[in-house]
């Protein structure tokens, strides 16, 4: 069964204009900032392996994807379970990476290509 890329992907293409989209992008890396200095000062170093954990799982639960409507599609969501076992700041970095490696190693959602139309 082929499936359609554009069908699966998370929101179409031109669903958010420029100004949204630089607008998010820094906030988001702010935010990451922010959660990058929380946990190097308050995650103990016998945690640290637990992020690894965290984002393997996370990736893996990421990878089933389902329809939901007007060509986007959605996945199961591990951040909230990170959140919980590690606090949200780690979970900010867990996310990130998980996705960060998701867009640039396998080229999930269209990968660098939409980093471009910004």
């Amino acid at each position: 069964m082929q499936l359609d890329h554009h069908a699966t992907v998370h929101i179409p293409d031109g669903f958010i204009d420029g100004k949204t989209t630089v607008t998010t992008a820094v906030l988001a890396v702010a935010g990451v900032g922010l959660a990058l200095r929380h946990v190097r000062r308050t995650l103990p170093a016998r945690h640290i392996p637990m992020l690894g954990l965290s984002a393997t799982f996370l990736f893996a639960a990421q990878m089933l994807n389902f329809p939901v409507v007007a060509g986007t599609s959605g996945h199961l969501i591990g951040g909230v379970l990170v959140a919980a076992v590690l606090g949200p700041s780690a979970a900010v970095v867990v996310v990130t990476t998980v996705l960060i490696v998701q867009c640039f190693l396998f080229q999930d959602g269209k990968s660098e290509r939409q980093w471009g139309r910004i």
